[in-house]
């Protein structure tokens, strides 16, 4: 899941780069968080997403814009999966 959502995001983000991403395990949740680094310009930015489409964390000074997009990325990959009747894990 967190492959289709960095997808969506590499297509739907466009005014950002993403530069890297790393997977991490959340204990607390128990499943597994990816950080997504994104760069435009000297801006460098991160947002913390799961497997759920949640936003879990971001940069202190995050652009609205790339917070925006970001959002609305995600909103569009939860419709994908909802009218495809895949199941996300809870």
């Amino acid at each position: 899941m967190l492959d289709f959502i960095q997808l969506n995001l590499e297509k739907s983000v466009s005014n950002w780069e993403i530069i890297s991403t790393e997977d991490l395990f959340d204990e607390e949740m128990d499943e597994v968080i990816r950080i997504v680094n994104f760069n435009r310009g000297i801006k460098t930015h991160f947002i913390v997403v799961n497997p759920r489409c949640d936003i879990k964390a971001t940069s202190s000074k995050i652009s609205w814009s790339l917070l925006i997009d970001v959002h609305n990325c995600l909103n569009s990959v939860m419709w994908k999966i909802i009218r495809s009747g895949s199941a996300v894990p809870e």
